[in-house]
């Protein structure tokens, strides 16, 4: 039986390759937390600012490397990966 932390890590990994390689995961980076692609930037961060009310416009503005396909990414996997 795997442990919780493993079990943890192959959701992240099914949720990113579901979302077709827009979703990261290395431990090279940010420590292994899920990343959108191409940036440093954790999904959780992006979803942590959303959930407590900033807006996409303000999070783009706040991350301009990102678009808003990227939000939508996070979204996206938070249904896959639910977090909390």
């Amino acid at each position: 039986m795997k442990n919780p932390t493993a079990r943890i890590i192959d959701r992240f990994e099914a949720a990113a390759h579901a979302l077709e390689g827009a979703v990261t995961i290395s431990p090279k980076i940010m420590s292994g937390a899920p990343c959108l692609r191409g940036t440093r930037i954790p999904v959780y961060s992006v979803l942590d600012l959303l959930a407590d009310g900033v807006s996409q416009r303000r999070v783009l503005k706040w991350f301009p490397e990102l678009q808003l396909h990227d939000v939508s990414t996070a979204i996206r996997f938070a249904q896959l990966v639910p977090y909390g």
